[in-house]
């Protein structure tokens, strides 16, 4: 991802040691959206009965854009929200955001794909649409960028390197980035398909060794991860490219983050992430800004309650429940 690394870390902070505090992308994005640890915020898992558990989270009047909305910022979400959202209130918009594009599930299999998809656009539903759904969070972010009311924040939040919910090997990259990356192996570190596991929790004791055929599973999905996150790395070089053009840039915070990272073998589990190892836990934490020295390389222990915390402090703007998390600008 050549223009996150050139525009995010190398002008700003790279954090060495970033991790999720609950690896799975619920409870992760909820931390994110309210500084606080799932066993405050209540969200412990991605689906319950009920299409819109995690969506329909009790806290959701309590979180970072309601806190920003009222502090004079304008606000938006563009990209995947919560899991279970768009299943039972199709046409709902979350509190705290005045502009809102989120991929809703109209029919089976539908929400959670990279072509054939609807939005929730500000409360309404477009037709659906067949172009690539990094590509329009791309097109939507540049746009509002250039144009939005300041101060203003917005979420990107991609599906990338997500799989499509229609293949469970792994996300569809657009078609310019498809067979681009097929010389890049899995990783292998000590850890992968592990030798010797007596010393593992007793649930991963019984894993048998990798077999061949789930060896080429994994560099089939590793690849089509990786090709994924290449259109959502050329977003990150045209967002960078509207601030500049529309003179915003060197007053625009921009944080980078995921909600938690993926297996690929190690300790013999090949897919999935929540449990406490470092191809689950750990996360890239990326941030530019004014004030903010650039290629440095802060290795203090932070997580993704810190974010929250980050920007109300970076902002002014008052939380209205108390925080897990705190401030990483000193």
């Amino acid at each position: 991802m050549p223009n996150t690394l050139r525009y995010i870390a190398a002008e700003g902070a790279e954090f060495r040691n970033a991790y999720a505090s609950y690896p799975l992308s619920c409870p992760s994005r909820m931390s994110f959206l309210t500084g606080r640890y799932a066993h405050n915020h209540g969200v412990t898992t991605n689906a319950k009965p009920g299409f819109d558990y995690c969506a329909g989270f009790a806290d959701r009047d309590h979180t970072l854009p309601v806190s920003l909305q009222a502090a004079g910022y304008h606000t938006a979400h563009m990209g995947r929200y919560l899991n279970g959202y768009g299943y039972a209130d199709k046409d709902y918009v979350a509190p705290g955001y005045d502009e809102w594009h989120a991929p809703v599930g109209i029919e089976p299999g539908t929400a959670a794909t990279f072509s054939g998809y609807y939005m929730n656009d500000d409360g309404g539903i477009s037709p659906r649409r067949f172009d690539y759904f990094t590509d329009r969070l791309n097109d939507l972010a540049v746009d509002y960028v250039s144009t939005a009311p300041e101060p203003f924040f917005v979420q990107v939040a991609h599906r990338a390197p997500h799989e499509d919910s229609s293949d469970p090997v792994g996300p569809a990259p657009a078609a310019r980035h498809k067979g681009t990356l097929k010389v890049v192996p899995v990783p292998n570190p000590p850890s992968f398909d592990e030798r010797e596991i007596s010393d593992k929790p007793r649930f991963l004791r019984p894993a048998n060794r990798l077999k061949p055929r789930q060896e080429k599973v994994l560099r089939v999905r590793n690849q089509r991860r990786l090709e994924s996150l290449r259109a959502v790395d050329d977003g990150v070089g045209r967002i960078v490219a509207a601030l500049a053009t529309s003179g915003r840039l060197e007053g625009t915070v921009i944080i980078f983050q995921s909600d938690n990272g993926f297996f690929r073998g190690e300790h013999r589990i090949t897919k999935g992430k929540t449990l406490a190892y470092e191809p689950s836990a750990r996360i890239p934490l990326l941030i530019r800004g004014p004030g903010i020295p650039a290629g440095t390389k802060p290795s203090a222990l932070v997580s993704n309650v810190d974010v929250a915390a980050t920007i109300l402090g970076l902002t002014g703007a008052a939380p209205t429940r108390p925080l897990d998390g705190r401030s990483l600008l000193p």
